[in-house]
């Protein structure tokens, strides 16, 4: 109620003014003492902008465990009368010389598990059952060779060479191998790929079979051939060199681009392509 509306009221009773005024300081101070308590309430009140962080360290979680890196040692293995090589991990650096030899760069505590062996000309290299593949993930072999027919590769695999020279090479790979000769000399090379494995060669050979799966790369602009014959099933990818014949097939979204001027014959199904980069080098 307004003060004018009170001091009609209060005359019609016929109180005297002063009660008027008396009530009306009494309700303004009411007000002004409820104002004070909501904005000491309100000054009371927590800043969040204010609140520090919990540090991290002393949140309480479950740590991550890493394996222990053990002293990194060499072992010399005998190894003779093959000229096929398998290997499913680690990175193997091939050199070609007149005698046989394996050396096993890997820490201390793995080399009992690591498998090294000769079975009808085939060298096997390969973990003991039931070892988890991040343990071998550093693992090298160095790996001496008198000749190479074949190399085979399963798993995550590095492979390189600086000089191969041999009548006739194949060279196989699944998962993502990655297999790079800096010189390769042969008569013949065969090379079948799957998963996400990548080739990178260089050199002269006199013919080329290929076969692709899958997602793989082949580089192979600096291998001059004769002849190439390629198949790729997948969405693989593979630069060649061809001076005299290229037969191609794609099926499905893969990509062929060649050096040299041969006679070419394609047969695509699908989205692929084949591509001319270049004449003769």
């Amino acid at each position: 109620m307004s003060i004018a509306n009170l001091a009609k009221f209060y005359l019609r009773l016929g109180l005297p003014i002063v009660l008027l005024f008396t009530s009306a300081c009494q309700e303004v101070d009411s007000r002004l003492e409820d104002r004070e308590v909501t904005a000491s309430a309100r000054s009371n009140s927590p800043d969040l902008t204010e609140i520090e962080p919990v540090p991290t360290e002393d949140i309480d979680r479950p740590k991550r465990q890493f394996p222990k890196v053990g002293n990194v040692v060499s072992e010399s293995r005998n190894v003779s009368n093959f000229d096929r090589v398998r290997c499913s991990f680690g990175k193997l650096i091939v050199t070609q010389g007149d005698r046989e030899s394996l050396t096993v760069i890997a820490e201390d505590r793995l080399l009992d598990r690591i498998v090294s062996e000769v079975r009808d000309g085939t060298l096997y290299l390969y973990p003991k059952s039931n070892e988890p593949f991040v343990t071998f993930d550093r693992v090298q072999f160095q790996l001496t060779v008198k000749n190479l027919n074949a190399l085979n590769l399963d798993g995550v695999v590095q492979v390189k060479a600086e000089q191969l020279k041999t009548d006739r090479l194949q060279l196989g790979a699944t998962g993502s191998a990655k297999i790079d000769i800096e010189s390769l000399d042969a008569d013949t090379l065969q090379v079948d790929l799957g998963g996400a494995s990548e080739l990178s060669l260089a050199g002269k050979v006199t013919d080329q079979t290929l076969t692709f799966s899958g997602g793989s790369r082949y580089y192979a602009d600096l291998l001059e051939s004769q002849t190439v014959a390629l198949e790729i099933n997948g969405a693989g990818k593979a630069a060649v060199w061809a001076n005299d014949r290229l037969d191609v097939q794609i099926n499905g979204a893969g990509t062929v681009n060649f050096y040299g001027n041969p006679d070419v014959r394609q047969q695509i199904r699908g989205v692929g392509s084949i591509q001319p980069i270049g004449g003769f080098r």
